[in-house]
């Protein structure tokens, strides 16, 4: 997975509106990937100023 798969499978959790370990499951992520690059997405966003 890269991140431009990962904000795709972002935009279809939220528009399937179903739980997120439902909607993993039929897309076939499991949940520890999902969070993975969650976090590593965030990360990114956050300017580095607000970690000192």
């Amino acid at each position: 997975m890269n991140r431009l798969e990962f904000e795709e499978l972002e935009l279809q959790v939220q528009q399937s509106g179903l739980p997120l370990k439902s909607c993993l499951q039929q897309v076939g992520v499991s949940y520890s990937t999902y969070h993975y690059w969650r976090k590593k997405c965030i990360f990114r966003l956050i300017p580095v100023h607000q970690f000192r």
